[in-house]
């Protein structure tokens, strides 16, 4: 046995990391003694690891390790992490870990988190009801969102407007620091002379625009202005080209209202004019008057499924997402999501959200971010206080014996 582990090791240090997975795998099979089977699991996930893969590494040692077992583990890997936050590597292990063991008292930290920094705005778009309260994201939740960005795998900012808020560039800079993905979603129009600061960095920016022509746009986007869009996102189209920006994926949010409901197939050529990676039709849920009826929802949903027909069709290099509540499903189809049919579970849990999410808005709400409709749970101190209060714990508890409560009572992923 060990003369075959030794072979994998020195086949693993040659680069042959599948080889040395085929030989470890052959042993397994014939380890019938529980320590072998351990240590042969444990090489097996040090291997995943370095191949970055901690979903299959936790599912190998979870079996095997109790709580002092897998610090000790972690404590010892640094040489299988590839990545340059080996910080944020090992929490992602821990947390994989505690999923498995289906705690729900962590010490794992969030592994993303989104955030409203502003409610401050150079738009006042007619069907936004939120507060123009001038609202700031307070200093002390600024420091612990630093303080965590070292375990984060992804950052997503929201206002108002993001560019608005006067210390992004310090949470920009603290993403580069720990290599986490920093997400936003702007109505680009201060875009183009701050799209410099996303260079070198794992990113996502998301656009949000709901009129396709100058004067549908300018009618939806008080304030706006089209031509100062399309030139801001004609350096946004050039800038992705370039390798300071091979890190950047790009989305286009619509939101389908009674004045914009035959513009789809209109967003659809604009996403493809602009080069974005993703298009994603939501559905209006505030602002009655600007709500369609049923028949205008038909229309516009018989748009976007033409669309989908076109992206099959011309394999175009899109994706395409829909609300839930659009009912549009494409089951089967790459590239074509509804949001309903997003996986998010794993390592025996239906849905692992509350494991790894954390989302707080401009009224202290704690929520998750997981294309639901933001039902709060409780007000917000800090993350740590927050990550594993009992509303949290309460929540992972009814996940796990499936007996769903607020906010995942009504959840379609979880029936």
């Amino acid at each position: 046995m060990y003369e075959e582990i030794e072979k994998s090791k020195k086949l693993l240090k040659a680069g042959e990391s599948d080889s040395a997975l085929d030989i470890l795998f052959n042993l397994l099979e014939k380890a019938s003694n529980f320590n072998d089977r351990e240590k042969v699991c444990t090489d097996i996930a040090k291997i995943y690891i370095l191949k970055n893969d901690y979903t299959k590494a936790v599912e190998k040692l979870g079996d095997f390790f109790d709580d002092l077992k897998m610090s000790i583990f972690l404590d010892n890997i640094d040489e299988y992490i590839t990545e340059n936050n080996k910080d944020r590597v090992k929490n992602i292990l821990l947390n994989n870990f505690e999923i498995f063991k289906k705690k729900i008292i962590l010490k794992s930290k969030p592994s993303s988190m989104l955030v409203i920094l502003t409610e401050k705005c150079n738009l006042k778009c007619i069907m936004c009801e939120s507060v123009k309260n001038n609202y700031t994201v307070p200093e002390n939740v600024l420091t612990d969102i630093i303080n965590h960005m070292k375990y984060f795998e992804r950052l997503t900012c929201l206002g108002g407007e993001v560019f608005l808020y006067d210390k992004f560039n310090v949470l920009v800079e603290n993403a580069k620091k720990f290599d986490a993905e920093l997400g936003i979603c702007t109505n680009a129009l201060l875009l183009g002379k701050n799209i410099s600061m996303f260079e070198n960095m794992k990113a996502s920016i998301g656009v949000s625009v709901d009129g396709f022509d100058k004067d549908t746009y300018e009618k939806i986007r008080i304030n706006g202005n089209f031509d100062v869009l399309t030139e801001n996102l004609e350096i946004l189209k050039q800038s992705i080209q370039k390798e300071s920006f091979k890190q950047t994926r790009t989305l286009l949010h619509v939101v389908i209202m009674n004045i914009n409901y035959k513009q789809i197939r209109q967003a659809f050529d604009f996403a493809l004019k602009y080069n974005f990676g993703a298009l994603n039709f939501l559905k209006l849920n505030s602002s009655f008057q600007y709500m369609p009826n049923e028949q205008e929802m038909e229309y516009a949903i018989c748009q976007i499924n033409e669309c989908m027909d076109i992206i099959e069709k011309e394999k175009y290099n899109i994706q395409i997402f829909t609300d839930p509540n659009l009912n549009v499903f494409r089951e089967n189809q790459k590239n074509l999501y509804n949001n309903n049919n997003i996986k998010r579970s794993d390592l025996g849990i239906r849905c692992n959200v509350p494991w790894k999410n954390i989302a707080i808005n401009s009224d202290s709400d704690v929520y998750f971010e997981c294309r639901c409709d933001c039902k709060h749970f409780e007000k917000f101190e800090t993350i740590e206080k927050s990550w594993n209060g009992l509303p949290v714990q309460s929540i992972r508890q009814a996940i796990i014996d499936g007996n769903y409560i607020e906010p995942c009572k009504d959840c379609s992923i979880l029936y």
